[in-house]
């Protein structure tokens, strides 16, 4: 089976190096850690990922959030939103772009591994 490719979107709220390592260890590719907006697009039109691991920040950085919304006007890539921020008004934010799971950060490995399984099942 071919690795799962993971496209990383990266709010700088946590080093995303973390996330690499579990995500190996899961047998997933990352195609690329997308820091703003503007390469979102060129990353994905390059290589459709399977699923995007979007990180939040806090409550007043919301970019993840607006650039996931731009990438499921256009494609159907389920999304999981990983955060240190315990913010209803992030959650209610993101909420509204359907996302397949909303982690809070520190992630065991066995969490990542549940919820990136359901998101494949899905």
């Amino acid at each position: 089976m071919d690795k799962r490719k993971i496209l990383i979107i990266d709010s700088k709220t946590f080093p995303a190096s973390d996330l690499r390592e579990s995500l190996f260890s899961l047998d997933c590719s990352i195609l690329d850690i997308i820091p703003n907006s503007r390469k979102v697009v060129s990353s994905i039109q390059k290589s459709i990922p399977d699923l995007i691991l979007a990180t939040l920040g806090s409550e007043e950085d919301i970019e993840s959030i607006l650039i996931v919304e731009q990438i499921k006007k256009k494609f159907p890539i389920p999304v999981i939103y990983l955060t240190k921020t315990p913010s209803n008004y992030l959650f209610l934010r993101a909420k509204k772009t359907t996302p397949v799971n909303y982690l809070f950060y520190p992630i065991s490995g066995k969490e990542l591994e549940i919820a990136l399984e359901l998101a494949f099942w899905n």
